[in-house]
């Protein structure tokens, strides 16, 4: 490529006319001014002045792409993902969806995050953000209710946040390996090995629900300092600490904590409630999508995950409580007010209109057959009246056609009676 990359850009506003000449040189320091300054726009909610900046930045890019250049993969993501960030706080759920597909083409066909330090770690760190990525996805495609589409990106979600922590596990039981054939021991591998340590009951209870699908009870937590219990932040997160979008550097997807930063009781509740997440969202567009039964075990299956690694004052459990309760709620009252709604046939020995309504659903009394029902019964508009309301209906008819009866006579008598009289009134 040549030491000058030449970019057109008439569309834009804050560029002149003229073709702006950019060196090759120049390039990494330019796009690292447009992501700080689009950074800051966003630290101060001014969405649209951030998008200059990450419109600048893409275009830059993409010119230097279309001329054979090479750009950095971290870099390319960085700007995409704080595009749909934007998108996604304007509300424009479109182009926010457009920039999301762009950011899980991006992840899964170029090399992100990688580091020098460990090859297993920057696997995880991928699959916790692509996961992480497809439920953001799933929460817009929802949103603008496209139920099916958001079910495929749920399921994507859950596919990564599995790996996600099978990785995880067999990593661990690699760095337990490469521990014991460490024979000088010094102090930075004792912190490992006591990270590793405490470690190993909760990732043996998660390589248990992996396989068997067994939740763990009475879980001991500890923290790298060997503090038990739950992290504070536990006792805060809800939903929208996924959802909703946060902004990123591309220093951020380059420098990684370290393999045994996975290992601790922060990360690997987080991949928890990664996968609990993507269980949740995949039964409620189940339910969306006429797959209620399914989707009412699979968010039952990820409450009982979150209970089994949470606290239940944890905000994420709440919230799942609370919208079964309310899909409930709604569901009940949606049942009387279907107009089309069968109304149930009863017949004389079919005696469960007199069961009372808490008793209603006895067994004795749920599949009584009819003894005297014939084979082939004509439909009659009394097939939905109890017995004593059909009786009624039936002395009403009869009385309604004796009526006639002596209407008829009386008329027929009133015909025979001489004109002079025929102003006499018949009672």
């Amino acid at each position: 490529m040549d030491d000058r990359v030449q970019r057109k850009s008439s569309e834009s506003s804050f560029t002149s006319n003229k073709e702006d000449i950019i060196s090759e040189s120049d390039l990494p320091s330019i796009l690292l001014s447009c992501e700080t300054l689009a950074y800051q726009h966003i630290e101060d909610r001014n969405y649209a002045a951030a998008l200059v900046s990450l419109k600048r930045s893409e275009e830059i890019m993409e010119a230097v792409a279309t001329q054979g250049g090479s750009t950095d993969p971290d870099q390319i993501i960085t700007t995409i993902h704080n595009m749909a960030l934007c998108y996604q706080q304007l509300g424009d759920w479109k182009k926010c969806s457009m920039y999301l597909d762009a950011c899980i083409y991006n992840a899964g066909t170029f090399g992100i995050m990688k580091s020098k330090k460990s090859p297993e770690e920057d696997q995880i760190r991928r699959q916790k953000y692509i996961c992480k990525i497809h439920l953001q996805y799933c929460g817009i495609l929802s949103r603008t209710g496209n139920h099916m589409e958001a079910l495929k990106q749920a399921r994507m979600a859950h596919q990564y946040s599995w790996a996600a922590l099978e990785s995880t596990v067999a990593s661990w039981k690699k760095q337990i390996n490469k521990m014991k054939n460490k024979r000088k021991p010094t102090q930075e591998n004792d912190q490992k090995s006591l990270i590793l340590k405490r470690a190993a009951n909760t990732l043996a209870a998660i390589e248990n629900y992996l396989r068997k699908g067994a939740l763990p009870s009475g879980n001991e937590l500890r923290s790298a300092l060997g503090v038990r219990g739950h992290p504070e932040w536990v006792y805060h997160f809800n939903i929208a600490e996924i959802m909703i979008m946060n902004p990123t550097k591309t220093e951020d997807f380059k420098n990684g904590m370290g393999i045994q930063a996975e290992f601790t009781k922060d990360y690997i509740l987080y991949k928890i409630s990664l996968l609990a997440i993507s269980q949740f969202c995949m039964g409620t567009e189940m339910k969306y999508s006429s797959q209620r039964k399914p989707g009412e075990n699979l968010c039952q299956n990820a409450i009982k995950l979150m209970r089994g690694f949470f606290p239940e004052e944890c905000p994420l459990i709440q919230h799942f409580l609370e919208t079964e309760m309310h899909i409930i709620s709604g569901e009940l009252q949606e049942i009387p007010e279907n107009p089309k709604r069968k109304k149930s046939r009863r017949t004389n020995s079919d005696l469960s209109f007199l069961v009372p309504r808490e008793t209603r659903n006895s067994v004795s009394f749920i599949s009584r057959p009819s003894s005297k029902r014939p084979a082939s019964r004509p439909k009659s508009a009394l097939g939905s009246l109890s017995p004593e309301r059909r009786s009624l209906e039936r002395h009403s008819s009869q009385s309604n056609r004796s009526l006639e009866k002596l209407q008829r006579k009386r008329s027929l008598k009133t015909s025979q009676i001489p004109q002079s009289q025929s102003r006499v009134h018949v009672d």
